[in-house]
């Protein structure tokens, strides 16, 4: 017969299941509602994720014609990483090539990076600072925006607490005191993921063996302590031949084949004339801006891309919080594994965009931080409930409710702003080329009719590459793609394709030549225009895509020339 602790036991068990489920689901509804807006549109990088995956789908080679690129894909000609089109593959072939599924690998997979992160604050820590953990990332304004577009980055919560998980599960020792033997396949598992999740957003390539280092230093000891026993060698011996199965590749391969690292150079903080002194202190410059309000809370990312409704990648909510565990686990670090290995966490976030220059500190390149402030916010959150909890449950109780107020009216709030007026907003809608999108759209089932068409890139925010919307919003067809005639311009940093098939753009008055060449034919082709009001004045429109407050954004002409 059990007694009152174990039915008490029970009854808090079920109530954290129930509140669990009530978290994953705000999760999913935030994540999966209104798909294909907040943000609206399509960025050019999202775009090619969906165009390469229809194009392996279909042909088993990525738009470059490089069958099943594993290492890097040449993308725009910055080599991008191809984790993300593999992801993406099943969501198409099940729903098509749309601006919607684009980004359900970044929605499925930031619901379950909740989930994970409830499992893994509850090994290191207690149940109660796993649910807070959850629910502190499953309403981060920062977590909301990586989960809503097509962006690689999206995945990046997800593959950060995938190979932490799997090392917990495996007994291991990156934050818990010794209590089990490690697992010896669950090892060569952890390994596995770890090294695979690294061929995702460039930025894990740096952060993941970073806080892997990091955590074996955390907690030096305990790992000392499992090489000297034989099972623990060989869960050591499974780790690394999981990483060597799965990073060992990767990693030759940025030894051997400078190509790979183009973007990265590209963007160092550094330039080539800085001397060693210099470039070690703007590294610490812009690590130290890490942990300012200033970028946490108040702005963010100055660029208009990356910038959030009101609010920095944190809610204000979150800064008291992160002190307090912050002090709680600086405190507790000397006999806590757990609080040295999220000290370590924390610490590392910054590492991938330390060494890149920006407007401003990196919202996407710094994504693999979120999860660990999450957790250090929840840690904060609970010791501080419990402390007070000892010498007055009231006060514990009135803290409680504050904390639930103050998360409730700050989740409520952005989520008024992001889901309405920075889905409206013209500079967001610039950003992620919604007029373009839409025109694409409405030719879609018309494409047939015509002989040409034209699309006007003046004043387009798609970086010289408006063919990667057009594709998208056409879902055009990728075998089609191979047999079209293409004229690409090669740059250094960048291919720009300025024509497939019937579809040209018309970057500068120069690429009016493509008029002159059809009337040069001499035959009465059928063509469409996509053009920006006041380009062709005096002619009628046949559709008009217009702007949420009713003003033109492209005027769609037919014409027989």
């Amino acid at each position: 017969m059990r007694g009152p602790a174990a039915d008490s036991d029970a009854r808090a068990r079920l109530g954290a299941r129930v509140l669990l489920v009530a978290i994953v689901l705000l999760a999913a509804a935030l994540r999966l509602a209104r798909p294909g807006h907040s943000p609206p549109g399509l960025h050019v990088d999202a775009a090619a994720n969906a165009w390469n995956a229809a194009c392996l789908l279909e042909t088993g080679c990525d738009w470059h014609g490089k069958a099943w690129p594993i290492f890097y894909s040449r993308g725009f000609g910055e080599n991008q990483s191809t984790l993300y089109y593999y992801a993406l593959m099943p969501f198409q072939a099940v729903a098509g090539m749309s601006a919607a599924t684009s980004a359900l690998p970044s929605a499925l997979g930031g619901v379950l990076s909740v989930l994970l992160l409830f499992a893994v604050g509850r090994r290191l820590f207690d149940r109660a600072t796993g649910l807070v953990a959850a629910a502190f990332l499953a309403l981060a304004p920062w977590h909301l925006l990586l989960s809503r577009w097509g962006h690689e980055s999206g995945l990046v919560p997800l593959l950060t607490l995938l190979p932490l998980w799997a090392l917990l599960a495996a007994g291991l020792p990156v934050g818990v005191a010794r209590s089990d033997r490690p697992r010896v396949g669950r090892s060569f598992l952890a390994g596995a993921l770890l090294g695979l999740a690294c061929y995702g957003y460039y930025a894990m390539r740096l952060f993941l063996p970073v806080l892997l280092a990091a955590l074996v230093l955390a907690n030096a000891p305990e790992w000392r302590a499992i090489a000297r026993e034989r099972i623990g060698r060989r869960a050591l011996l499974a780790l690394g031949l999981g990483l060597a199965v799965t990073l060992g590749p990767l990693a030759v391969r940025h030894l051997t084949d400078p190509e790979i690292s183009k973007r990265g150079r590209e963007f160092l903080v550094w330039s080539e004339s800085d001397s060693l002194a210099a470039r070690a202190g703007k590294v610490a410059e812009r690590y130290v801006e890490h942990f300012g309000p200033g970028f946490l809370f108040a702005r963010g990312d100055t660029w208009r891309l990356h910038a959030l409704p009101g609010s920095g990648p944190l809610p204000w909510y979150a800064l008291p919080l992160l002190l307090l565990g912050a002090g709680f686990a600086v405190s507790g670090s000397r006999a806590s594994p757990a609080a040295r290995a999220m000290l370590a966490w924390v610490l590392v976030y910054p590492i991938a965009d330390v060494v890149t220059r920006h407007p401003s500190l990196h919202l996407l390149r710094s994504a693999p931080g979120l999860v660990g402030l999450s957790l250090l916010a929840a840690v904060g959150a609970v010791r501080a409930t419990a402390w007070l909890a000892e010498r007055r449950r009231a006060w514990a109780w009135a803290a409680a409710t504050v904390l639930a107020v103050a998360v409730g009216a700050s989740g409520f709030t952005f989520g008024r702003a992001f889901f309405g007026a920075y889905d409206r907003d013209p500079a967001v809608r610039h950003y992620f080329n919604a007029d373009l999108l839409e025109a694409s759209v409405w030719l879609r089932d018309r494409l047939d009719r015509f002989d040409a068409v034209f699309f006007s890139c003046r004043d387009s925010a798609a970086l010289h590459q408006p063919f990667a919307i057009t594709v998208v919003g056409l879902r055009y067809d990728p075998k089609r793609w191979f047999r079209d005639v293409r004229e690409v311009e090669p740059r250094q940093d960048t291919d720009v394709i300025q024509r497939y098939g019937k579809v040209r753009f018309l970057f500068d008055a120069s690429d009016l030549r493509a008029l002159r060449e059809l009337e040069r034919n001499g035959r009465p082709d059928r063509a469409v225009f996509v053009l920006r009001p006041g380009e062709w004045p005096d002619r009628t429109p046949v559709h008009t895509i217009r702007h949420p407050d009713g003003s033109e954004a492209f005027l769609i002409y037919e014409e027989t020339l």
